[in-house]
Protein backbone atom coordinates (compact mmCIF):
# COMPACT_ATOMS: atom_id res chain seq x y z
CA UNK A 1 0.00 0.00 0.00
CA UNK A 2 2.69 2.63 0.69
CA UNK A 3 4.72 1.71 -2.30
CA UNK A 4 1.39 2.40 -4.36
CA UNK A 5 0.41 5.41 -2.51
CA UNK A 6 4.25 6.64 -3.79
CA UNK A 7 3.63 5.63 -6.75
CA UNK A 8 0.60 8.14 -6.94
CA UNK A 9 2.46 10.85 -5.86
CA UNK A 10 5.46 10.28 -7.88
CA UNK A 11 2.55 10.48 -11.11
CA UNK A 12 0.77 13.61 -9.48
CA UNK A 13 3.31 15.54 -7.99
CA UNK A 14 4.65 18.37 -10.08
CA UNK A 15 8.08 19.22 -8.17
CA UNK A 16 10.56 17.05 -5.98
CA UNK A 17 9.88 13.75 -6.84
CA UNK A 18 13.14 12.76 -6.20
CA UNK A 19 12.49 11.55 -3.12
CA UNK A 20 9.86 9.22 -3.90
CA UNK A 21 12.27 7.25 -6.11
CA UNK A 22 14.52 6.86 -3.02
CA UNK A 23 11.54 5.71 -0.56
CA UNK A 24 10.25 3.54 -2.84
CA UNK A 25 13.79 1.92 -3.15
CA UNK A 26 14.51 1.79 0.41
CA UNK A 27 10.41 0.25 1.16
CA UNK A 28 11.39 -2.81 -1.86
CA UNK A 29 13.73 -4.58 0.58
CA UNK A 30 11.55 -5.38 3.21
CA UNK A 31 8.84 -6.24 0.73
CA UNK A 32 11.64 -8.65 -0.59
CA UNK A 33 12.25 -10.19 2.23
CA UNK A 34 8.49 -10.47 3.06
CA UNK A 35 7.70 -12.14 -0.36
CA UNK A 36 10.15 -14.55 -0.02
CA UNK A 37 8.97 -15.81 3.41
CA UNK A 38 5.68 -16.25 2.52
CA UNK A 39 7.02 -17.96 -0.42
CA UNK A 40 8.73 -20.29 1.61
CA UNK A 41 5.97 -20.76 3.80
CA UNK A 42 3.41 -22.14 0.92
CA UNK A 43 6.24 -24.69 0.18
CA UNK A 44 6.34 -23.66 -3.60
CA UNK A 45 2.92 -25.24 -5.08
CA UNK A 46 2.82 -21.63 -6.86
CA UNK A 47 6.37 -21.98 -8.13
CA UNK A 48 6.04 -25.73 -8.97
CA UNK A 49 4.78 -26.90 -11.79
CA UNK A 50 2.17 -29.32 -12.09
CA UNK A 51 3.43 -32.59 -12.43
CA UNK A 52 6.12 -32.30 -9.57
CA UNK A 53 2.92 -31.77 -7.52
CA UNK A 54 0.79 -34.54 -5.54
CA UNK A 55 -2.76 -34.42 -5.72
CA UNK A 56 -2.67 -32.84 -2.20
CA UNK A 57 -0.66 -29.99 -3.29
CA UNK A 58 -2.68 -29.75 -6.84
CA UNK A 59 -6.33 -29.85 -5.08
CA UNK A 60 -4.93 -26.66 -2.92
CA UNK A 61 -3.64 -24.96 -5.92
CA UNK A 62 -6.62 -24.99 -7.28
CA UNK A 63 -7.97 -23.65 -4.50
CA UNK A 64 -5.67 -20.94 -4.35
CA UNK A 65 -5.77 -19.69 -7.82
CA UNK A 66 -9.77 -19.88 -7.62
CA UNK A 67 -10.17 -17.66 -4.55
CA UNK A 68 -6.96 -15.35 -6.08
CA UNK A 69 -9.03 -14.63 -9.00
CA UNK A 70 -12.35 -14.12 -7.62
CA UNK A 71 -10.71 -11.26 -5.32
CA UNK A 72 -8.61 -9.80 -7.88
CA UNK A 73 -12.02 -9.45 -10.28
CA UNK A 74 -13.23 -7.83 -7.14
CA UNK A 75 -10.42 -5.29 -6.79
CA UNK A 76 -10.83 -5.01 -10.62
CA UNK A 77 -14.35 -4.00 -10.09
CA UNK A 78 -13.77 -1.26 -7.09
CA UNK A 79 -10.75 0.09 -9.01
CA UNK A 80 -13.11 0.54 -11.69
CA UNK A 81 -15.99 2.28 -10.07
CA UNK A 82 -13.52 4.49 -8.38
CA UNK A 83 -11.86 5.88 -11.12
CA UNK A 84 -15.69 6.46 -12.49
CA UNK A 85 -16.74 7.76 -9.02
CA UNK A 86 -13.38 10.35 -9.36
CA UNK A 87 -14.71 10.74 -13.05
CA UNK A 88 -18.37 12.08 -12.15
CA UNK A 89 -16.92 14.36 -9.50
CA UNK A 90 -13.79 15.51 -11.10
CA UNK A 91 -13.12 16.11 -14.94
CA UNK A 92 -9.51 15.22 -15.44
CA UNK A 93 -9.51 12.44 -12.46
CA UNK A 94 -9.60 9.28 -14.49
CA UNK A 95 -6.27 10.85 -16.31
CA UNK A 96 -4.63 11.52 -13.58
CA UNK A 97 -5.31 8.65 -11.27
CA UNK A 98 -5.87 5.92 -14.10
CA UNK A 99 -2.10 5.23 -14.22
CA UNK A 100 -1.38 4.72 -10.52
CA UNK A 101 -4.59 2.77 -9.70
CA UNK A 102 -4.10 0.55 -12.69
CA UNK A 103 -0.33 -0.11 -11.56
CA UNK A 104 -1.52 -1.02 -8.08
CA UNK A 105 -4.18 -2.94 -9.48
CA UNK A 106 -1.96 -5.12 -11.59
CA UNK A 107 0.91 -5.68 -8.48
CA UNK A 108 -2.32 -6.86 -6.16
CA UNK A 109 -3.49 -9.10 -9.25
CA UNK A 110 0.10 -10.38 -9.83
CA UNK A 111 0.46 -11.03 -6.02
CA UNK A 112 -2.64 -12.30 -4.85
CA UNK A 113 -1.83 -16.42 -5.53
CA UNK A 114 1.00 -15.71 -3.45
CA UNK A 115 -1.00 -13.61 -0.53
CA UNK A 116 -4.01 -15.92 -0.47
CA UNK A 117 -1.75 -19.45 -0.68
CA UNK A 118 0.17 -17.56 2.30
CA UNK A 119 -3.02 -16.59 4.16
CA UNK A 120 -4.68 -20.17 3.72
CA UNK A 121 -1.34 -22.21 4.00
CA UNK A 122 -1.76 -25.79 6.34
CA UNK A 123 1.00 -27.98 7.59
CA UNK A 124 1.49 -30.83 5.64
CA UNK A 125 0.07 -34.34 7.09
CA UNK A 126 1.81 -36.11 8.91
CA UNK A 127 2.75 -39.53 8.61
CA UNK A 128 1.35 -41.10 11.82
CA UNK A 129 1.61 -44.86 12.77
CA UNK A 130 -1.13 -44.68 15.30
CA UNK A 131 -4.52 -43.58 15.00
CA UNK A 132 -5.41 -40.95 16.53
CA UNK A 133 -6.12 -40.23 19.91
CA UNK A 134 -9.37 -39.46 20.99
Amino acid sequence: MAIGGLITHFSLAKAEQMWTVVVMAVLMLPWMVATGAVNGATRGPLELRERALDERQSAERSRVLARAHRIAILLLVLAAAGLLAASAAEGDAPRAYASPVLMAVLVVHWLMPLWVAGLTAQDDPTEDDGPAAP
